[in-house]
């Protein structure tokens, strides 16, 4: 059974989650103010994800029969000054949550807590994913910076990325 100590930081990593979709979503807003679309339509499923994942920890502390607790976010910034700036916050934003879920990893080990390793190890393979993503995002824009053409190149690219559900 899962401690409540476990079940509290699981809580606790569900809304992480869904600050992390308040957050993409913040920075659609910005990219749909500035006209670039592939970019806000890349942040929109950025934020269908983090949702994802903090469903998976809900339905997970419901499988486990542990409390749940419905956490309040917190309203995203929308004013960034570049398409930099965004990538740079994201990728930020991304080693937040790796270091979180590398928390809960030792804390079920700690515990010998096998279900929440086993559910948390998939968490560990997604980060290694999205901060892969958002740091060769980061490299691009940046290559890009001052030649319009390449960043219109990018969002096009961008535009293009399908819902992988």
């Amino acid at each position: 059974m899962i401690s409540d100590r476990l079940a509290n930081k699981l809580n606790e990593q569900i809304q992480v989650e869904f600050q992390s979709e308040a957050y993409y979503l913040g920075m659609a807003a910005y990219f749909e103010e500035e006209d670039w679309d592939g970019f806000a339509h890349f942040m929109k499923l950025q934020a269908e994800e983090e949702h994802e994942h903090g469903m998976k920890f809900f339905d997970f502390l419901a499988e486990v029969d542990r409390p749940i607790d419905v956490p309040a976010v917190e309203a995203p910034r929308t004013d960034y000054s570049s398409i930099r700036e965004v990538f740079e916050t994201a990728l930020e934003q991304e080693q937040h949550v790796t270091q979180k879920i590398h928390e809960l990893v030792s804390l079920s080990r700690e515990e010998s807590d096998y279900e929440a390793e086993s559910i948390l190890q998939w968490f560990v393979d997604e980060q290694i994913e999205e901060e892969n993503t958002m740091d060769s995002l980061l490299s691009q824009v940046k290559r890009a910076e001052g030649d319009e053409a390449a960043l219109f190149m990018i969002d096009r690219e961008l535009a293009q990325r399908e819902d992988e559900e």
